[in-house]
């Protein structure tokens, strides 16, 4: 089994480039993904990326041309205009290292993990939380209503409709 075979089966996005970042090989998940198609190859990764992430791949191979030993990684988090994303950015975790070959390097090799789904996930137990915290001020208000209005079934069953929203809210924080 060749090395290509397995890295088109992974779900994971890898591409590899040559050292001038040049792009080699893409496996099947990145065009899978829509991140990339087969005109993707031989691209220039400065075409694909956003000038700052660019940048930073710069400087890492620059450390990694002065300190050859330090097989260095590096990590980056990429926000890409995507419309087929809810809110219209998709996030990429991006993880690159040397490709050595006789003790040079040959070029880079990266993984992208798409993390959209994390940061959106986030972003939503955060309104939850919020909107939990609003309730609870409500709640507050419309219980003090109900003690002095003791007999009032509306403002008893907006109690117990925002103390259910409520509940609901804090399940979604906790998963």
């Amino acid at each position: 089994m060749h090395y290509g075979n397995v890295l088109d089966n992974l779900p994971s996005v890898i591409w590899c480039t040559d050292k001038d970042l040049n792009i080699t090989y893409i496996n099947k998940a990145c065009i899978q993904s829509g991140m990339c198609n087969i005109k993707t190859i031989g691209k220039n990764i400065r075409d694909i990326v956003p000038p700052e992430t660019y940048e930073e791949i710069l400087k890492g191979d620059e450390k990694y041309k002065k300190d050859p030993e330090n097989n260095t990684n590096q990590k980056f988090i990429i926000k890409l205009n995507d419309s087929s994303v809810p809110g219209g950015i998709r996030t990429i975790e991006l993880n690159t290292s040397p490709l050595i070959k006789n003790n040079k390097q040959i070029g880079y090799c990266g993984v992208n993990t798409d993390i959209t789904t994390n940061i959106r996930g986030e972003e939503i137990k955060q309104l939850c939380n919020i909107l939990s915290q609003q309730l609870t001020v409500i709640w507050g208000y419309f219980y003090i209503l109900k003690t002095k209005y003791p007999n009032s079934k509306i403002i008893a069953k907006l109690v117990v409709a925002i103390d259910k929203f409520n509940i609901a809210f804090r399940k979604i924080q906790v998963a």
